[in-house]
């Protein structure tokens, strides 16, 4: 239940964009070539298409550098920035959230040497005003930052959101926003156009939605054994509450009998057979539960951002443990509790 709930967290947490009915291609030609211009250009002539951006992924962002000086750092201050090359339609695309400034624009040349932050740089840099500040790259160039986008997960929820610069790069990969329901259609006119550019290879076409739940494929790998693991532990189980629930019947056929002459009910009898096994799992549902909750606590660390270990998960497994318990001996109980008595006794 604690993996499960943690794949629904993951799943269902906010990124800070929308990663939905979201798909993208490598075109097969450099970065910078005009001609990724002119298909951009022409795949948006789509009205089913609402945007269209080049730039890296969202999603795992790999590029790091540091050396980076601005003003009031303080010495021996080595910050490590994560780096997303972007065209001017990158905040459109993925729907971020300015919360400062202004984003990327065509219509602003001085924009080649602007940055755009995410809120964790701007605390991490001290700027309560970071619009308009220098930040001097390792080479010596001067970079403006003209705005701050609201803190998003551009790696996994393994990892907190670090500091995050953004920059006009040039890319030939390619990232279309559909309309919802138009996603098929839509998918053939962009294959079509492609193919209409005469690229060197076939388009390999990817949804973004499909990389976010490979990131978590291990973790979904892990619920389902467990998951798997589980339901063949209670099997085994209930054979073993089975078996020995016949044996001690079978041995206490004559006590049971005895009971009942002298006046013991069909459902005390039942009670008394049933209780006896309710206990044994009431104790090892006390044993498992501290194993348990340390080994989901130390799972549960590899993770940034993840869910609380709530004492309801503990009580809810404790009263499927007891009720597959109850249900699994008071077969064979209610058999011997309903027994004439005259059968148990009719040898002695």
């Amino acid at each position: 239940m604690i993996v499960g709930n943690q794949l629904s967290y993951l799943q269902n947490r906010n990124l800070g964009y929308n990663k939905d009915n979201i798909g993208y291609f490598k075109f097969p030609t450099r970065p910078g070539d005009p001609l990724l211009g002119t298909l951009k250009k022409e795949l948006g002539n789509n009205p089913d298409i609402e945007s269209i951006t080049m730039g890296d992924s969202p999603l795992n962002t790999e590029w790091t550098s540091n050396g980076y000086n601005w003003t009031g750092k303080k010495t021996g201050d080595n910050v490590l920035f994560h780096r997303l090359g972007v065209d001017e339609d990158y905040a459109s695309t993925f729907q971020l959230t300015i919360k400062k400034g202004r984003f990327f624009s065509s219509e602003f040349s001085t924009d080649a040497n602007a940055l755009v932050i995410n809120e964790q740089a701007a605390r991490i840099m001290g700027f309560a005003e970071p619009i308009g500040e220098i930040l001097t790259t390792p080479r010596g160039s001067k970079l403006t930052i003209i705005g701050v986008v609201k803190d998003f997960h551009f790696q996994s929820l393994h990892y907190q959101i670090g500091p995050l610069i953004m920059h006009i790069g040039e890319s030939n990969v390619l990232f279309v926003r559909m309309k919802p329901g138009k996603i098929t259609s839509t998918v053939d006119y962009i294959e079509k156009t492609y193919r209409s550019f005469d690229p060197s290879e076939p388009m390999d076409f990817h949804f973004l939605a499909d990389d976010f739940d490979n990131v978590y494929r291990s973790e979904q790998r892990i619920g389902k054994i467990f998951g798997s693991f589980s339901v063949l532990t209670i099997i085994i189980s209930c054979l073993g509450l089975i078996g020995l629930s016949s044996f001690m019947t079978e041995r206490r056929t004559k006590e049971i009998g005895i009971r009942k002459i002298n006046g013991a009910k069909s459902n005390e009898i039942f009670s008394m057979l049933s209780g006896e096994y309710l206990i044994w799992v009431m104790i090892s549902v006390i044993i498992a539960c501290p194993i348990a909750w340390y080994a989901m606590h130390r799972w549960l660390q590899n993770f940034a951002y993840r869910i609380d270990i709530s004492l309801w998960v503990f009580v809810l497994a404790g009263v499927i443990a007891l009720l597959i318990a109850l249900l699994t001996v008071s077969l064979q109980s209610y058999k011997a509790a309903g027994k004439n008595p005259v059968e148990a006794l009719r040898y002695e």
